[in-house]
């Protein structure tokens, strides 16, 4: 996806009207704007509190998407290169889900999407769960991974099995065998980090 937005040939609305397809060149997400690629990942409103939200600061104006990228990468760690290129791939995917299912997406669910990951503290472990659901095919999915505060991987695990439950349902079926792991280690001094606000509620709420 980031090669393609370096080289233009992402399918914004405007590279889509040049190839005289019959859509709007404005933004589907702001609606306001002409949807080029520095627009799409770099000014559009939601992208912009994205990137203040990380602490990037960026240039105005921000030139093409590729001169914007060399700039903020020509002052940045390897690893914030990464979130940076995750954040850019959590940004199309919000605009596509805009676009083909009509769902807005929120600063938070766009920086959960993209998946940036904290170190846990000193003496401790961290275990990430992700599940999904899929309705077509009639199954579901959760995986996990239980990483120490260097971020070396101690425990991998995925399950994949048919039929169907609601996403949240699946994650907390994660969450429930991510706890047995930590029951069979004997690991002290646990973080469980979830994206499923929605499973994270329902935990901690007294129903």
């Amino acid at each position: 996806m980031l090669w393609r937005a370096l080289t233009n040939c992402l399918p914004t609305y405007l590279n889509l009207v040049t190839k005289h397809v019959d859509v709007s060149v404005l933004c589907p997400m702001c609606e306001t704007h002409p949807e080029n690629t520095s627009h799409a990942l770099i000014e559009c409103a939601l992208t912009t509190s994205c990137w203040h939200f990380l602490g990037v600061h960026c240039p105005y104006p921000p030139g093409t998407f590729a001169s914007w990228l060399e700039h903020i990468f020509s002052s940045s760690a390897t690893e914030d290169m990464c979130k940076i290129a995750m954040v850019c791939w959590a940004l199309w995917n919000a605009r596509n889900k805009k676009v083909w299912k009509k769902q807005s997406s929120s600063l938070n669910e766009v920086i959960g999407m993209s998946a940036l990951w904290v170190k846990p503290v000193l003496e401790t472990i961290k275990i990430n769960v992700d599940a999904a659901s899929f309705e077509q095919e009639n199954s579901y999915g959760y995986g996990m991974a239980a990483r120490d505060q260097l971020g070396s991987p101690l425990h991998i695990q995925a399950e994949y099995h048919g039929g169907y439950f609601p996403s949240e349902v699946v994650e907390a079926m994660g969450i429930k065998e991510a706890l047995s792991w930590i029951k069979a280690n004997h690991w002290k001094g646990v973080t469980i980090e979830s994206d499923s606000m929605l499973a994270v509620q329902a935990i901690h709420s007294t129903q």
